[in-house]
C-alpha cells in the first residue's frame, strides 16, 4: 500500500487517530481501556497473544472497537493476501454489525477508500490483495480459510451446534 502503516506497528493508538470516525467526520478517539488492550496484544515485534477478548459494558463501542482492531490486524500486520473475518450468529448479523462498521469507516477514510473495493459482504484492499469478509457462523463455510484475524461478534448468541464447532 502507498501508505506507510508498519508505522504503526509501534502505536495501534496512532492508526485509529489516522482513520475517520464516519460518525463525527473526524478521527477516531480510543477509551484508556482500549488503548490498554491494543498496547498489551500488540508490540512493535509482534503480536503477544493468539486470542483476546475485549469486554465493555452494552453501548460503549465494542462493534467499532473490533472493525479498528479488524483492519488494524489486516492492514498493518497481515502483510499480502492477509484474510479478516467478521462473524456473527447468520449472515445478515455479520454483514449488520462489525463488517459494517470496518466497511464505514473504509468509506469515511480517503487514503484507505482509494485503496479498497467494497462489495456487499467483502471488503478488498487492492494493493496487498487482502481482505474483510462477513460471515455466518457456520463451520463448514469457514472450511480452508486462512484467517489473520476472526472477530466473533455477538458470541453468546451462538446457539446452534454448528456455531459452537466455529468458535
Amino acid at each position: 500500500m502507498k501508505t506507510d502503516l508498519g508505522r504503526f506497528r509501534a502505536d495501534p493508538s496512532a492508526f485509529a487517530r489516522a482513520l475517520v470516525n464516519p460518525e463525527t467526520g473526524r478521527a477516531f478517539e480510543l477509551l484508556p481501556a482500549q488503548e490498554a488492550f491494543l498496547r498489551e496484544l500488540f508490540r512493535p515485534e509482534g503480536v503477544r497473544y493468539s486470542e483476546a477478548v475485549f469486554s465493555a459494558p452494552k453501548k460503549s463501542g465494542k462493534t467499532t472497537f473490533a472493525a479498528l482492531a479488524t483492519l488494524y490486524v489486516v492492514l498493518v500486520w497481515g502483510g499480502r493476501y492477509a484474510e479478516g473475518y467478521c462473524y456473527a450468529n447468520d449472515e445478515e448479523q455479520a454483514r449488520g454489525r462489525v463488517f459494517e462498521a470496518a466497511r464505514k469507516i473504509v468509506g469515511a477514510t480517503p487514503w484507505l477508500a482509494r485503496q479498497a473495493r467494497i462489495l456487499n459482504d467483502r471488503i478488498e484492499f487492492e494493493p496487498t490483495g487482502s481482505v474483510i469478509q462477513a460471515m455466518a457462523s457456520e463451520y463448514a463455510g469457514a472450511a480452508g480459510a486462512n484467517p489473520t484475524i476472526t472477530v466473533f461478534d455477538e458470541l453468546w448468541a451462538y446457539s446452534s451446534e454448528r456455531a459452537r464447532r466455529l468458535g
